[in-house]
C-alpha cells in the first residue's frame, strides 16, 4: 500500500497526464476501506495546486462524512500541510467546518481551529490581509 500511495501522490502533484485515472482506480480499489480511502482524499487536498474548488469537490464526495473524525481531518489536515492554501481560501473552509462542528463535534471542531492560532507568524502582507488579524487588532 505504501509504494500504491507513494506513486498516487506522484502522480497527482505532478498533474502527470495519468493522474485522473490513477485517482480513479485507487478510489475503485479501496472505496471500502476506510483509512485507504481518507489517505485518497489527503493527497487531492494537500496537493500543492490545490483550490477553492478542489476542497470544494473533496467534501461534497459522497463518502466526505462530517460524522467521521479522520475523514474530517483527511481533507482538513491536507488543506494545512500547504500553508499558502490553507492562508487563502483555507481560512474560510477552518472556520465554516468548526462553526458546524460546533454542536456536532466540538472537540474536532475546536482542533481543526488550532490551525488558525498562529496568523501572527504570518510575513506582510498576509498578516495584516488575515481575517483573522481583524478579529485579533
Amino acid at each position: 500500500m505504501s509504494e500504491r500511495l507513494g506513486a498516487l501522490k506522484v502522480l497527482v502533484w505532478n498533474d502527470a497526464p495519468q493522474a485522473k485515472a490513477a485517482l480513479a482506480d485507487f478510489y475503485k480499489r479501496f472505496k471500502d476501506e476506510a483509512l485507504s480511502l481518507d489517505q485518497w482524499f489527503m493527497i487531492q487536498a494537500a496537493h500543492p495546486k490545490a483550490t477553492a474548488e478542489t476542497i470544494q469537490y473533496l467534501t461534497s464526495h459522497a463518502d466526505y462524512d462530517l460524522g467521521t473524525p479522520n475523514r474530517i481531518r483527511s481533507v482538513s489536515g491536507g488543506l494545512n500541510a500547504n500553508p499558502v492554501n490553507a492562508w487563502s481560501f483555507g481560512v474560510q473552509h477552518f472556520v465554516d467546518l468548526a462553526k458546524y462542528l460546533d454542536e456536532k463535534n466540538p472537540i474536532v471542531g475546536s482542533r481543526l481551529l488550532q490551525v488558525l492560532t498562529r496568523w501572527y507568524t504570518l510575513a506582510e502582507p498576509q498578516r495584516s490581509e488575515s481575517l483573522l488579524h481583524s478579529i485579533y487588532t
